[in-house]
This record gives C-alpha cells, sequence and structure tokens, in this order.
C-alpha cells in the first residue's frame, strides 16, 4: 500500500501513514490528540481541521453539514472523515485539540484508622550454627510469630533468601502483603512504604501517592484519559474493542500509559523512589477497570449488561507492566453491576452513605451519571443516560473544562463570562453551561419546557436583547462572546440536550425514590461527588432541576469521592472489607426496564418553574 506524509502545523511534526487512514489516525500517530467525542462517526464536528496542502477526497455528507461551500473551499474538514491517499499538511485550531482540563484531585473522606495491607518489618534473625539448625525461612516466621502466626512466601522469595540473609548479616527488613512475605530487602528500609490510589475516570485519571507509614498524602498528579481518542462514552470504546482486532490492547495499554506517567510525575515531585512502591489500589467504572485490566468489554454493551468480574482483583503490577516494586501488589476495588462500578463503591466507601443512619443522595455526575440513594438499612444505585453534554460533547460550543472554556456566566445588561485560565474564549465548558441556562431560565429567555423565547416578548434590558437572535446557522440563539469573528453561542439544540442530561439524572432519583417509598423530606442530605459537581454553582444545579429542590445548606460537596475511597482502601484493610460489603449491599436499578421509566423521563426533562423553587427566593 502507498505511503502518504502528513505535515501538521502549527506543531511542524510530520508522520508517514498507509494511505487510506483518516487524518485523526495520522494525528494520533503523531502524538496530537483531537477531540473526538462522536468515536470518529462525524456527528459531533469537534475534530475540525484545515488542509491546507494536497488533495483530499470530496467531503462527506457529515462534512457537508458542519460547514458551508466557502469553508469547504478554504480546506476546513472533520479529521475523522477525511481519507489521506497523497501528501497533505494540515492545520489542528487550538480549539480542536484536547487541551490540559481542570481536574479535581481532593475528596472527602472518613476518618479511618492506619492500618494497610502492605507491613515492612525490621528484624535482626538470630545465625544459624550447629546447635541452632534452622532454616532460613523458618528463622523469618519464628522472628515475627507473635505478630504474623501463619506466615507464607512463594518460590522467587525463598530463591533469594540465602544471599540477601548473608549479604547483610542477617539485618534485613521484611515485606509482607497480608501474612504473605512478598519481599526481603537488606538494611533498615522501613521509612520507605509507599503505596498510590488510583482513580479511572472516562475522561480524566488522578494518582496519589500514600506514606503507608503516616496515612499522609505526600502527591498527586492527574491527566487526559487518551483512550478519549476514541470516544467521549463508555459505549463508544466498548464499540472500539469489538470493531478493532487490537481495539482492547490499544486502550488497555492507553490507560496504563497515562497511569505510568502521572504515576512517575507524582513519585518525582514527592521524591519517592518507584521501587519503593508496594501497592496500587484502583477505581473507576465497570468498564475502565476491564479495561485497564485488558478484559473483554463487549457484553458489556449488550443486553443483560454483565461484566466479566464483579468481586475485587488482586494482580501483581510487574503483570500490568508497571515499574513499580517487582513485588508490589494492584487491588481493584469490587463492582456493583455491568453500569455502576468501582468508583460508585469509592464514593459510598468515602461518604459513608452505607452507615448513615438517615436517607441520603449521592450524584457522581461526570461523564456518566451514577447515583445512590439510602442509608445502612437499604441502598439503592443506578446508572443514567446523562450522556457527555457536560462535558461539551454535543453542545456548539462545548468543551471540557480547559483553559479557553468559560467556567461562569452571568446575564446583566450583557453576558459576563469567566474564562479559565483569562483571555478570549474558545468554548464552553460543563460549568458554564449550568449557569447560562439557569439564567437564562431566571429571565424567562428560556420557558420551563426548554423553549427560547421571543426577546421582544421579554421583560429584559434593552441591552441584553440584542444579544438574543436568530438566524439560518443556529436558530434562536444567546451570544456569550463575539470578536474578530469569533463567537460562543448558545443555541436552542444546546438547551434540549442540557433537558436530555439533567432529564435522566432527575428521573433515576424519581425512580429510586419510588423504589424506597420516600418523599423528597424524607432525605436528609443530597452529596455533590465528582469533579464536574464539585465547580457547578448548587442553586443553578437546583434551578435547572438537575438536583432536587433542596435547602442549600443541605447540598454538600464532598470532591473528588471516588478517589477518596481508593485511598481508604490503600490505608486500611477494614476500608478494604467495607468495599467488598458494600458492593454486596447496595442494590443495582436498571432504569430501562422500569415500566414507569419513560414518563418519569419525560416529565422529568421540563424545568422547574419559579412556584416549584421554593428554597431559592
Amino acid at each position: 500500500m502507498a505511503e502518504c506524509k502528513v505535515k501538521f502545523n502549527p506543531d511542524g511534526k510530520i508522520v508517514s501513514i498507509e494511505s487510506g487512514m483518516t487524518i485523526a489516525e495520522a494525528s494520533d500517530l503523531a502524538g496530537i490528540t483531537i477531540d473526538s467525542p462522536c468515536a470518529g462517526n462525524g456527528t459531533c464536528g469537534k475534530c475540525k481541521v484545515i488542509v491546507t496542502a494536497g488533495n483530499p477526497e470530496p467531503p462527506t455528507e457529515a462534512e457537508e453539514r458542519f460547514f458551508s461551500e466557502d469553508e469547504l473551499k478554504a480546506g476546513y474538514r472533520l479529521a475523522c472523515q477525511t481519507i489521506v491517499k497523497c501528501n497533505m499538511e494540515v492545520t489542528i485550531p487550538e480549539d480542536t485539540r484536547i487541551r490540559p482540563i481542570k481536574i479535581l484531585s481532593v475528596g472527602a473522606g472518613q476518618e479511618i484508622v492506619l492500618h494497610p495491607n502492605i507491613s515492612k518489618i525490621y528484624v535482626e534473625l538470630e545465625e544459624q550454627t550447629l546447635a541452632r539448625q534452622i532454616a532460613d525461612f523458618a528463622n523469618i516466621k519464628e522472628a515475627i510469630k507473635s505478630n504474623f502466626p501463619d506466615v507464607c512466601t512463594d518460590l522467587k522469595v525463598l530463591r533469594q533468601l540465602p544471599k540477601i540473609l548473608r549479604d547483610s548479616k542477617f539485618k534485613v527488613t521484611l515485606v509482607l502483603d497480608g501474612n504473605k512475605l512478598v519481599g526481603v530487602e537488606a538494611g533498615d528500609t522501613t521509612n520507605k512504604n509507599y503505596g498510590i490510589a488510583v482513580d479511572i475516570g472516562t475522561t480524566t485519571v488522578v494518582s496519589t501517592v500514600v506514606d503507608l507509614n503516616t496515612g499522609k498524602e505526600i502527591s498527586v498528579a492527574s491527566a487526559l484519559n487518551t483512550q478519549a481518542t476514541h470516544g467521549a462514552d463508555v459505549i463508544s470504546r466498548i464499540n472500539y474493542t469489538v470493531e478493532e482486532n487490537d481495539g482492547l490492547a490499544e486502550l488497555s495499554d492507553r490507560i496504563i500509559g497515562v497511569i505510568k506517567q502521572i504515576s512517575e510525575y507524582a513519585c518525582a515531585e514527592a521524591h519517592v523512589n518507584m521501587k519503593d512502591i508496594y501497592e496500587v489500589t484502583v477505581v473507576g467504572n465497570t468498564t475502565m477497570t476491564h479495561l485497564f485490566l485488558k478484559v473483554p468489554v463487549r457484553n458489556l454493551a449488550l443486553l443483560p449488561y454483565v461484566g466479566v468480574f464483579s468481586d475485587p482483583v488482586d494482580v501483581k503490577a510487574s503483570e500490568l507492566g508497571f515499574n513499580f516494586n517487582p513485588d508490589a501488589n494492584v487491588y481493584v476495588l469490587p463492582n456493583i453491576a455491568g453500569f455502576v462500578g468501582a468508583d460508585t463503591v469509592g464514593v459510598i466507601l468515602a461518604s459513608a452513605l452505607n452507615r448513615s443512619e438517615t436517607i441520603k443522595l449521592a450524584i457522581d455526575i461526570g461523564t456518566n451519571g451514577e447515583v445512590a440513594l439510602g442509608s445502612k438499612e437499604r441502598l439503592l444505585t443506578c446508572s443514567t443516560a446523562a450522556g457527555p453534554a457536560f462535558e461539551g460533547a454535543m453542545i456548539t460550543y462545548g468543551m471540557r473544562g480547559a483553559p479557553g472554556a468559560i467556567e461562569r456566566v452571568d446575564l446583566k445588561d450583557k453576558p459576563i463570562i469567566q474564562v479559565i485560565g483569562g483571555g478570549k474564549p474558545i468554548g464552553i465548558c460543563g460549568s458554564g453551561l449550568i449557569d447560562v441556562v439557569a439564567e437564562m431560565l431566571r429571565l424567562g429567555i428560556v420557558d420551563e419546557t426548554g423553549r427560547m423565547a421571543n426577546p421582544d416578548d421579554l421583560n429584559i434590558s434593552p441591552e441584553l436583547k440584542k444579544y438574543i437572535r436568530k438566524n439560518d446557522e443556529y436558530g434562536p440563539h444567546l451570544v456569550l462572546y463575539e470578536q474578530d469573528g469569533h463567537e460562543v453561542v448558545i443555541t436552542q439544540k444546546d438547551v434540549r440536550q442540557v433537558q436530555l442530561a439533567k432529564g435522566a439524572i432527575k428521573a433515576g432519583i424519581e425512580i429510586m425514590m419510588n423504589k424506597l417509598g420516600i418523599k423528597l423530606d424524607d432525605i436528609s442530605e443530597v452529596l455533590m461527588a465528582g469533579a464536574f459537581g464539585n465547580y457547578i454553582k448548587k442553586e443553578n444545579a437546583i434551578r435547572l432541576g438537575l438536583i432536587p429542590n433542596f435547602p442549600l445548606d443541605k447540598v454538600k460537596f464532598i470532591g473528588n469521592a471516588a478517589a477518596a475511597g481508593a485511598k481508604m482502601a490503600l490505608m486500611s484493610k477494614e476500608a478494604r472489607e467495607e468495599g467488598i460489603r458494600i458492593a454486596r449491599f447496595a442494590e443495582y436499578i436498571e432504569l430501562a426496564t422500569d415500566p414507569n421509566f419513560q414518563n418519569e423521563f419525560m416529565d422529568a426533562m421540563t424545568f422547574p418553574t419559579d412556584s416549584e423553587l421554593t428554597f431559592l427566593s
């Protein structure tokens, strides 16, 4: 097959590829990650590029839908649709690239007694003599039998013992994983005992280094999940593993690579040697934990949506390709169901929802919307098909929470915007989207059905009316920013996407309340978890109906609770065991099979009226 060269500007990177690949595939080989929330299906229009040299194939129907005739003549194309069959030069605009985003790495966790699974014990063993002919391993067992009466080990350690013991004059540090001796180190190394807690999100990944001797968090690093190249949602990624022969291996390698990168960075920041990492705990939704372990995910997208495993998994870090201590263990927390995974177990563990005397509601609004409702008596969970709208997908100028994203909006005589990183806005992220739709509702620009009003019918300032417009390209829309030929607008279609997303979450909550036979007054607290939940204004979330009409002081942000749960499992055997009990105790509600779901969903799509918002007076 013919070879083509593609040069990407302004990076100046050149890659050689086989003829027939897309520009998106070529950019990936060049190490340039293009935003592609629709997984290359040509439905989102986010991967726009400009072909400045070379003769691409005629535009596809998708490209004709997203670009005008003049734009196509100027070289505008969709990277996922344009096939490379000759040498090309391609410019990738800033708003097409996946940029570093604001990632929430901290979360509230319960106080626990420090009792990690990994122990390091310094011993000075009595040397053997003719009068005391005791085997090396038996000598070790004798020295620690009061605290570890049933120690075992493996062949690898047995083979290492003779040399290490005698080279160190029988002064060694024993490394125990529970009651298993997994390593022996010369001298006293007890002060070097670290672990890492990992939260694998669909969009972002967080790695936290913890001192297992003190329980102190000493360094955190985070990055985007590079699997996003193949879609913003889990279904797109599952489909990729089915459609591509090496899809499963590629997505597994991508997440392992991200964890390696951020773990190395976090260790370097804390001056911790990677070889002193003895245990890793991992949370993520069910698809993410399966992909992490390179376990097939096909059946998670097919009825009845079951995974391969739900119990916790232990695996040697070296088997996964990590360069931690050779004997380091990786512990993946249990899953609850096909679409409610170890991350939700982490949220419940960190919030102690399973031990609560009163009924509480926990909502983790990320790329997926997981909800848990209940107390120590009964605990329900569900996954809502909120879609990635709050991550910027399917929104006209939507983007993730990266520099250049509008994150705050107030509507006065003109739109007042706050941009991440300052400067000119590129688009709008989830928190800004919640703000602007809430403001439009407050002023009557959008009614409870989601319909945008005619500005002439509105009782708002004449200055603000100038920003409400209608044209053939967008239909009715609100202009948030326009300067030098660039604009950021919110369209009628964008409002509908918000209604779909928030409606799915609200309907899930209503179904679970019905299952428990409770009303809003029976819920003592609403706990908002996850990065997105931590950045939104709770009064605006209530105005949209994203969360129930609740007293503001009872709505609490608990940060990245999934990561906090992973840290708890790293620091405490008891927390780890509680995580297993949570996965068995929590009931999963499959919303799609509930006979009331469609009606609840249709009702939930409407926005609350002012008379219903009793706590926002």
